[in-house]
């Protein structure tokens, strides 16, 4: 339902704010390419207060007609962060 992914969509986006994206690598093999990444946003949703929905992905795209197009994505795992000694 094209209408009710709008309106969740239309939401998401008011109560998110990017803070920004760090390419983790990039790569070329032909005509495919393959890019990680993880993009900080936080999250104001009235319901649950502010929270970090920060997320990362591994995105394949392809080669058509000179543009690169997305042809899907998997998660990566958050990054580790040092534990206290």
């Amino acid at each position: 339902d094209l209408a009710a992914w709008t309106a969740r969509l239309r939401q998401f986006c008011e109560e998110t704010t990017f803070v920004g994206l760090r390419v983790l690598s990039a790569e070329t093999v032909g005509e495919q390419g393959v890019v990680r990444f993880w993009a900080s946003l936080h999250s104001r949703r009235p319901d649950a207060g502010p929270a970090d929905v920060s997320f990362g992905e591994e995105s394949r795209f392809s080669r058509e007609g000179g543009r690169w197009v997305y042809l899907a994505g998997r998660p990566l795992p958050p990054p580790k962060t040092p534990t206290p000694a």
